[in-house]
Order: C-alpha cells, then sequence, then structure tokens
C-alpha cells in the first residue's frame, strides 16, 4: 500500500483508513461521481461532494490520521469522532437542519448510517431529486459552518443554514444570508419561514406562489357584516368531496379562505366547487373587467 501510494505524504494509518473508506462506501467507482454530476447541483455543493468521494475533506479525524492533530472529536462539540460518517449522516447539528426544513413542511430524509444515505440518496434522486439536491446543500452548509466555528467565527443559526441550503438547492445563483438584515438581498421583513416557502415554490415548480394576505380577514370586515352572502372561489377550487387518491379532499386556496371566514363568524359562505377552471370549461356566463 505505501508503494501504490509511496508520493502521497499520508501515514500507512491514514492509507489504511483511506483504503476502508473506498471499500465500503463505494466512493471510488465511476458510478459516484457520474451520480454527483447528474444530479446537477451547484457547482460548489458538486465539487464538495466529489472531495467527499475522494476522501479529501479535512474532518478532524482526517488530520489526526495524518498527525496533523491530535483531536478527532467534532467540532461542533459532538464529543464522538469527526469521521465522514458523522458528518454527513450523525452531526447534532446537521439534524437540527434538516429538523427545521420538516417544520417548514419539506420532508428531508435521516438516515442510520452512511451506507444507508448512500444508498438511499441514489434511489431517491431517480424519483426526486430535488430532495436529494437538498440533502447534499444541507451537509455542504453545515460543513461550511463548521469551519467558521473552528475558525472563531459565530455560527449561524441553523433557519438562517436551512434557508441557503434549500435556496441553493433550487438556484444555481442564489444570495448567501449571514443575517437577516443587511446581507438579506431580498425583503427585509421576511423570515426565514418566508424564505423557505419561495423557495419551496420553485422547488415543486410554481414560479409565482400566491402569498396569504395578512390583511384578508380586515379586508372583508370592512365591506361586508356577517350576515352577507360570499361566494369564495379561486383557480382550481379544491373540494372537500373525498375520493380514492385524495380521501380528505383538495385543499385550496378558496377553501383555506371560506374556513377563516366562518371561523371568524360569517355565517353565510360558499364555495366554488371546481374552481373557475372549472366555470370557464363548462361555458358558463364570466364578466372581465377591462
Amino acid at each position: 500500500m505505501e508503494l501504490m501510494k509511496m508520493c502521497s505524504g499520508k501515514t500507512v494509518s491514514a492509507l489504511v483508513y483511506e483504503h476502508m473508506w473506498f471499500n465500503r462506501c463505494n466512493l471510488e467507482d465511476v458510478d459516484y461521481f457520474s451520480w454527483v454530476q447528474n444530479l446537477k447541483m451547484n457547482k460548489k455543493v458538486e465539487i464538495f461532494w466529489w472531495r467527499l468521494g475522494k476522501s479529501a475533506i479535512p474532518t478532524n479525524m482526517f488530520l489526526m490520521n495524518r498527525k496533523i492533530s491530535d483531536n478527532a472529536l467534532c467540532a461542533r462539540g459532538c464529543q464522538v469522532n469527526e469521521t465522514y460518517e458523522h458528518i454527513m449522516v450523525h452531526c447534532k447539528y446537521l439534524i437540527e437542519i434538516i429538523m427545521k426544513l420538516r417544520e417548514w413542511g419539506i420532508f428531508i430524509p435521516v438516515f442510520r448510517s452512511l451506507d444507508c444515505c448512500l444508498r438511499e440518496l441514489k434511489k431517491i434522486s431517480t424519483q426526486n431529486s430535488g430532495i436529494v439536491r437538498v440533502y447534499c446543500s444541507i451537509v455542504y452548509y453545515s460543513w461550511k459552518n463548521r469551519n467558521d466555528i473552528k475558525h472563531g467565527k459565530s455560527a449561524l443559526p441553523c433557519s438562517t443554514v436551512a434557508a441557503n441550503a434549500l435556496f441553493l438547492a433550487v438556484s444555481k445563483s442564489s444570495p448567501y444570508l449571514s443575517s437577516w438584515g443587511t446581507n438579506l438581498l431580498l425583503i427585509k421583513e421576511w423570515t426565514p419561514w418566508d424564505i423557505a416557502r419561495r423557495a419551496a415554490f420553485l422547488f415543486f415548480g410554481i414560479i409565482s406562489g400566491t402569498e396569504e394576505n395578512p390583511e384578508f380577514l380586515q379586508i372583508v370586515e370592512s365591506k361586508l357584516d356577517k350576515d352577507a352572502k360570499i361566494i369564495v372561489a379561486c383557480s382550481s377550487g379544491g373540494t372537500m368531496r373525498p375520493s380514492q387518491n385524495l380521501p380528505q379532499g383538495q385543499q385550496s386556496r378558496s377553501l383555506i379562505a371560506a374556513y377563516l371566514l366562518v371561523l371568524n363568524g360569517y355565517n353565510n359562505v360558499y364555495h366554488l366547487d371546481g374552481g373557475l377552471y372549472n366555470w370557464f370549461k363548462e361555458g358558463l356566463p364570466s364578466i372581465s373587467e377591462e
């Protein structure tokens, strides 16, 4: 092994560890690098995962094997050795970011081991490569934040990192958010939830997602009394009728609006089942404002 790696400058223990890593994860296979390239990730994330495949990320275990450091523990205080499996699967800060995205309604998987992680990510990528890109971006930003801490900088909140990772996964050119003040390039009042919501619109291909009007009820109250007849409609309409594929019905903006009105005391609320799409499809009368 020393002869094979004669000019690498690595210790024997480091070479053995690298060999075990390659054999365990099959990262030396061309298949792994083709898979990473086919994900069409942000170039920074793609290079990071390429380096992971080459066992070229300087974790504390990596540095200790090369006798550069005498401490192999996680820099985030996990009290376990900072291996590749740890930074890609088990680090508590990584899990916090994933849990934050789950709170925002975006389900990101959590894995038991590195073998399971790589196997399942490859499987998921055949059906939903977007989820895999988000996971890869989370690992990248978790490592980036770890480096900031190790070099004396303050850690970013997991909500900020989650928003950064989500944006990086859905956009090739996204702003890096280090705070919700001077460095926020969108709207300064946006919260991490707002950022994730808009990123999720892009993630699912909704380019101009509809935002909830925070003054909806105040506007209705200023124009209509509680007994007024109100018909709410949106493009899709949705339905409360169960079906085989949708046992709970189909949610829509107009159903949400109707629910809010009834909840706030309006007792004469009607919902346009099927929405404007079905209305126009049936050739029913309509009046447009020029």
